[in-house]
């Protein structure tokens, strides 16, 4: 959980977390890995997406798998270590299906406009920025998220390297220097679908 030495009564979790019905007596989010959404009320998810492409990469470095195949075959088919919400196509089918609000967003937009989605996205779920919007996107910026886990990564969740891993790069578009054409088609091939769906077909 980030941001609790600033005042606010909202907080900050990771996770991948999932759509999950667990009964009004559950809190929002019992776990890293799921969200009850019987207590969601109106308020809308932000769903982001990012380019399923630069995701197997990040997959394959982060989780240090043997060959771009195998993260390919992890992300789509939800393949051990990635088998948390069955697969992309899964993930994001799941939260589109389960009834609540969602505002879509992507990796890439907020990547080139930090500031202004970071604000649009605060207009559409009605809420104002408490701190300079400036000062937010300095703070969690990757170089700035770099030196913080290079400084304090051993008191977070598995340690300085896992976490290091997680900011290994973040750029969008770094598949071009890793797929080549046939395994850009396979991911193409079977995830088109899903990318439709949310409204991103123009990244192919």
């Amino acid at each position: 959980i980030e941001g609790e030495d600033r005042k606010g009564e909202y907080y900050i979790g990771s996770g991948h977390a999932m759509p999950a019905s667990n009964g009004s007596q559950a809190p929002l989010a019992p776990n890293h890995l799921e969200m009850n959404i019987d207590k969601l009320g109106d308020f809308p998810i932000i769903l982001m997406f990012r380019d399923p492409r630069d995701v197997v990469v990040s997959a394959r470095h982060h989780w240090r798998m043997d060959s771009i195949d195998m993260a390919i075959d992890c992300v789509i088919n939800g393949v051990w270590p990635t088998t948390h919400g069955g697969g992309f196509a899964s993930f994001y089918h799941s939260w589109l299906d389960c009834g609540v609000n969602t505002i879509k967003t992507s990796y890439a937009e907020l990547r080139s406009d930090t500031r202004g989605v970071v604000s649009s996205l605060l207009c559409q779920v009605g809420l104002l920025p408490v701190n300079d919007l400036k000062d937010v996107v300095a703070r969690q910026s990757m170089e700035a998220r770099r030196k913080w886990a290079s400084l304090h990564g051993d008191s977070l969740p598995y340690g300085k390297d896992y976490q290091l891993r997680f900011l290994r790069k973040g750029k969008v578009g770094d598949w071009k220097n890793h797929l080549n054409e046939k395994q850009e088609a396979i991911i193409r091939d079977q995830l088109s679908g899903i990318v439709k769906r949310i409204g991103y077909e123009s990244i192919w």
